[in-house]
């Protein structure tokens, strides 16, 4: 048995309506992931974070606030202790220490040899 004239009517009117609403939800659901990747993060300005350095210290030393709070010196800018290549014993020679920073020595592929912590951090501030 076929739909009547007004069956069928009311089965297109149904089909819009859902149509309508399935239409508005997904334009509501974009709005709210929108709206949350455009939230204001937890990340700091590098330059902000560069304002709250306390200049009174040595270079690479730490306060007592800091010392508290559990911060530790990961390089003591003079030697390499606590530094190794990755996936290495030992520590790359296109690696120096000058001015008490890390820098390489080489041009070319040498460089890309990474150097990390011999020691594991979970939390780093």
């Amino acid at each position: 048995m076929q739909p009547s004239g007004s069956e069928m009517l009311e089965l297109s009117n149904c089909n819009i309506f859902i149509m309508k609403n399935l239409s508005q939800l997904f334009l509501l659901s974009l709005i709210i992931i929108l709206m949350i990747s455009w939230a204001p993060s937890d990340k700091k300005d590098p330059l902000t974070l560069y304002g709250q350095i306390d200049r009174s210290s040595a270079p690479n030393t730490l306060v007592a606030k800091e010392k508290k709070a559990g911060w530790n010196l990961l390089f003591d800018g003079k030697t390499i202790n606590g530094w190794h290549g990755y996936n290495l014993k030992g520590f790359p020679d296109c690696w120096i220490i000058e001015d008490g920073v890390f820098t390489t020595t080489t041009k070319g592929g040498a460089e890309s040899q990474d150097i990390i912590t011999t020691k594991k951090y979970t939390v780093l501030h």
